[in-house]
């Protein structure tokens, strides 16, 4: 199976993660570590660090799995809250 970041970007390092927005229609993130909220205006995502708030319209979780989210819907923000930001 193809994995975007790790064939274009390579592994990722370890309590690390990372995102890639899609027209605002798409989000694919890696090293994420569960689902802590799930609607259709906002997904949170529990980091090793803090948390990953991706906020819009429509939202739908396609994909999710050990490593990899993929969600899609009208992505209007995405923040990171806790770990190495509130330091």
């Amino acid at each position: 199976m193809f994995d975007f970041f790790v064939d274009l970007f390579g592994e990722i390092k370890k309590d690390a993660f990372r995102y890639q927005v899609d027209c605002g229609k798409k989000i694919v993130v890696q090293g994420y570590k569960s689902v802590l909220v799930s609607n259709e205006e906002k997904i949170v995502l529990k980091l090793k660090n803090g948390e990953l708030n991706i906020i819009g319209n429509n939202l739908k979780i396609v994909e999710f799995g050990t490593n990899t989210f993929v969600a899609t819907g009208t992505i209007k923000s995405i923040e990171t809250v806790g770990g190495d930001n509130e330091k």
